[in-house]
């Protein structure tokens, strides 16, 4: 039994654990992804202003990210919507 044979055969025994929101999938099969998030423009300046693998200083090649490591900086760097209450009345000042 060669090692192709074994890797087929255990695979189908188990399953990967992946927990935590990265590993989220849609109902379309697709990755849950965040829709507000700083991630994209981080990604961008990183792209723009990090050297990548193989660079040189005559050719710069942009840095890219695993798909792995996308879904987490999306992910981590999400923006919630929050409310922000404003007061009925203005504060109270102090008269002296």
């Amino acid at each position: 039994m060669d090692a192709a044979q074994l890797t087929e055969e255990k695979s189908s025994h188990w399953s990967p654990n992946s927990t935590g929101p990265t590993w989220i999938h849609a109902a379309d099969g697709s990755w849950l992804l965040p829709k507000r998030t700083l991630g994209r423009q981080i990604a961008g300046w990183c792209a723009e202003h990090l050297n990548g693998e193989g660079s040189t200083d005559d050719q710069p090649v942009p840095w890219k990210f695993t798909k792995e490591q996308l879904r987490f900086l999306l992910v981590v760097r999400r923006q919630r919507r929050r409310r922000v209450r404003l007061p009925d009345r203005p504060a109270a000042t102090v008269k002296g």
